[in-house]
């Protein structure tokens, strides 16, 4: 099919789903608008944040630490390894589309354009015409955070990579928050930040002045957005390593942040989104401020992605368990978010 040809056939999907989406039932309490009888039928946006472990190329960059994720290096990490993580990242993605490809992925630990550009073209995603920016982080591994997006339903205007200012005893800087700006079908704007936190790296408690300072730096770009717009919409997602109720999150709740909590994934055992020391937990996010009609999120999970311990647990299947190859596609579940306008 020629690209134009894909664009309206594309078209006339989103068109189809304009006339028979209605809100879902189970919106969060938050939105408040198109509940009634009579409420508009609004266009739903979809978005993914996903965590995808250690998306390293094999290629080394002499500017990084990178050097366990070479062919010579402890994870003794090759092409054929790389290439089928890739085709597992763009399997959870397609199916988490369904017959509609999701509007905006946002991807946390994405070591450069290369293995992006792997990713949208040499994948079965290829055929979905997404495109994509990165952060420009001066992480000391080189990771970063990417945003892919379909460019008919998110039409990118701007992308910044904003530094995130540590206290002076971080030993080392953090991953850029991502902040990407675009317009939607309904013509509104929405503002989405990209963000992957400080590690509890030492222990959560000594490493939590690192996230304290990633949320100072999410609340000062959303104060300059709502001086900038009348009408401002902004979501915050990714890996935040802390759960909800932790103190580091709190700011944002009292900022006009709020929440949208996953539901679990019973059918496949997956309550969270991600898995340490034989306990579930959400440290991946979604939180959203401004006028939305509604809102939901979820855990996205396939059998493909997860398996059973000795003990009869479900678990995430990882790539690598300590310098072992364990041939899985990453350590977290992905959260599927839709919101209406």
């Amino acid at each position: 099919m020629r690209p134009w040809s894909c664009n309206i056939f594309r078209a006339f999907l989103l068109l189809l789903l304009f006339h028979l989406c209605v809100p879902s039932s189970s919106a969060q309490d938050w939105f408040s608008a198109g509940k009634g009888k009579g409420a508009e039928r609004v266009l739903p946006l979809r978005l993914l944040t996903y965590n995808v472990e250690n998306l390293f190329d094999t290629v080394d960059n002499p500017l990084t630490q990178d050097d366990d994720f070479l062919p010579q290096g402890a994870q003794h990490w090759r092409q054929e390894m790389l290439e089928q993580k890739l085709h597992g990242v763009a399997r959870v993605i397609l199916d988490a589309g369904g017959l509609q490809p999701v509007d905006v992925v946002g991807l946390c630990e994405v070591e450069s354009d290369s293995v992006v550009e792997q990713l949208l073209r040499r994948t079965r995603l290829a055929r979905l015409g997404y495109e994509y920016v990165m952060s420009e982080g001066s992480d000391v591994r080189g990771i970063n955070v990417a945003m892919l997006y379909q460019p008919f339903t998110f039409r990118l205007v701007s992308h910044r990579s904003l530094r995130v200012s540590l206290p002076e005893s971080a030993q080392r800087p953090t991953r850029d928050v991502l902040l990407c700006s675009g317009v939607l079908l309904s013509g509104d704007t929405l503002d989405i930040m990209q963000v992957h936190f400080p590690s509890r790296r030492g222990g959560a408690a000594s490493s939590s002045p690192l996230r304290q300072a990633a949320v100072q730096t999410l609340l000062a770009v959303a104060d300059s957005l709502r001086e900038l717009r009348m009408k401002c919409r902004i979501v915050v997602m990714g890996d935040m390593n802390a759960e909800a109720s932790d103190p580091v999150l709190q700011p944002l709740f009292q900022h006009g942040f709020t929440l949208l909590e996953p539901e679990g994934d019973e059918e496949h055992h997956a309550p969270a989104s991600y898995f340490y020391r034989d306990a579930w937990s959400n440290i991946d996010h979604c939180f959203v401020s401004g006028s939305f009609s509604q809102g939901s999120a979820c855990i996205f999970a396939r059998d493909y992605q997860l398996e059973r311990s000795a003990d009869g647990l479900y678990k995430p299947r990882r790539t690598f368990l300590g310098p072992a190859y364990h041939g899985g596609i990453s350590d977290h579940l992905p959260i599927l978010t839709t919101i209406y306008f």
